[in-house]
């Protein structure tokens, strides 16, 4: 399945590696949980990719899972190894919110089986933070005002909280449409008012996670069958999805000689292609500290949702140890395609206009163009705040 239009005017060439990283672009704005993401072969036969690394100011935030499916790049280099081009994608979820805001620098490096000095990619990218805040467990829209400038989605008024210090403050945010994600992006917040500064007792025993931590697990929900731990942590049970967002989740054998396998996603019960594993989650081996592989345990892969008919959808990850346990994990998820359409290279609303609706903001009078059929709708969407991505999503789509 593809994420988007394929490009590889910018893909970089070394004398064994050919590599792009394609989620972000240099100066790009960033919030919230996203996905670094990209791909990478070399060009030798029966030669591979061996680790990617991920860097982020010049400090390691470990390794980065390869290598997935990626037919949209096997076809786009047919002169190379069909094998080498097909498993080429990489990718890791990140939680912007770890970084102050500013500048920050990341790279990745790519280093092969057949050795030599690792190939490198690197970005530089603007971190936007709601209220300073890491992990926001509020946002409440509440008496809030929301306005359009222009391309910009303008929201006032905003509280938010902290999940760790329990801090909470008013901000102001703007949001703006980014084709690359096929969602709305906060590329500006300012904090306008403190409205408390305290830390629960329960806050100050949470131990601070110096990673690209996602959440707490959420142990409860986490599924076991007999020999592997696992959990899908986006999208949630019954969540409405849109556009571009990242499958995640980790898992983990309980056997210390065992590891990871395969994962596997399905969805609608149709195999779609192998999940990149097994990236560092400290966050897990800290909630389970008695299982030596809860360390190597964080999995996740892009997904356009536009590539799925609107209307209620299953999806399915199978993971299967290296003893031959498997576990199937599963999520039931509402698609919602604006415009009925796979991906959007218009998201007009020069002539929209907004209002709130408790906690969902509405915007009416879109004009939205197809990509690839290039027909045209004008539409009304609704979104709403996913605190597992730390952004807004579209939670419905008419016209």
């Amino acid at each position: 399945f593809t994420l988007s239009a394929y490009s590889n005017t910018s893909c970089a060439v070394t004398t064994s590696v050919v590599a792009m990283l394609e989620s972000h672009d240099h100066g790009q704005v960033v919030s919230g949980i996203t996905a670094i993401r990209g791909w990478a072969f070399d060009v030798r036969a029966g030669s591979r990719i061996n680790t990617i690394e991920l860097l982020v100011d010049g400090k390691s935030y470990g390794t980065i899972p390869c290598c997935a499916q990626r037919r949209d790049v096997q076809g786009a280099f047919p002169a190379f190894p069909a094998d080498n081009t097909l498993h080429s994608g990489w990718g890791t979820t990140f939680n912007w919110g770890i970084l102050p805001s500013g500048v920050h620098t990341i790279r990745v490096k790519v280093h092969s089986v057949a050795g030599g000095p690792p190939h490198t990619e690197t970005r530089t990218v603007v971190v936007v933070k709601p209220g300073e805040f890491e992990f926001l467990e509020r946002f409440d829209l509440s008496t809030a005002m929301v306005s359009l400038a222009g391309e910009e989605l303008i929201v006032r008024g905003v509280r938010v909280r902290d999940r760790t210090t329990l801090q909470e403050k008013t901000i102001e945010t703007r949001f703006r449409w980014s084709s690359r994600s096929q969602s709305f992006e906060l590329v500006g917040a300012v904090t306008v008012a403190h409205r408390s500064s305290f830390r629960s007792f329960v806050a100050s025993l949470l131990p601070a996670f110096p990673s690209g931590v996602l959440e707490t697990p959420a142990v409860p929900a986490a599924q076991a069958a007999a020999g592997i731990i696992a959990l899908i942590e986006s999208p949630q049970a019954g969540q409405v999805v849109s556009g571009i967002d990242v499958i995640r989740g980790w898992a983990f054998p309980e056997t210390r000689e065992a590891r990871p396998e395969e994962i596997q996603l399905l969805l609608d019960g149709q195999p779609m292609s192998t999940i990149p594993c097994c990236a560092e989650r400290r966050d897990v081996a800290a909630v389970f500290p008695q299982y030596p592989n809860a360390l190597q345990s964080g999995w996740g892969v892009a997904f356009n949702y536009g590539l799925l008919p609107s209307g209620l959808h299953t999806i399915s990850v199978r993971v299967r140890d290296s003893l031959g346990t498997v576990h199937m994990l599963e999520r039931r998820v509402e698609v919602v395609r604006p415009g009925g359409f796979e991906f959007l290279d218009r998201f007009d609303l020069s002539a929209a206009t907004v209002y709130r609706d408790g906690e969902d903001i509405v915007i009416q009078g879109v004009w939205v163009r197809d990509q690839s059929s290039r027909q045209e709708k004008n539409i009304d969407v609704r979104v709403r705040w996913l605190p597992s991505s730390q952004s807004l999503g579209i939670v419905s789509a008419t016209g």
